[in-house]
């Protein structure tokens, strides 16, 4: 940068090694512990013919809107 250092030198490995730490440690800690809902979006879920729903209300008890035909 700016020619400080080359660009594939020691100290411009040395500086990017803590990025690559934080990259691969949210991968893993996706992978391992999965993504949590939003707020938003907990109480959503899908109904049988691939809709989305709030509160799961499918059915009978649905609001016209949302009634399955």
């Amino acid at each position: 940068m700016f020619d400080v250092w080359e660009q594939a030198s020691a100290m411009s490995a040395l500086l990017a090694l803590p990025i690559a730490v934080r990259e691969f440690s949210l991968g893993v800690y996706l992978v391992v512990r999965g993504f949590k809902p939003s707020p938003i979006t907990v109480g959503m879920t899908r109904a049988a013919d691939g809709d989305a729903t709030m509160h799961g209300i499918v059915g009978e008890n649905a609001p016209a809107a949302r009634r399955a035909v």
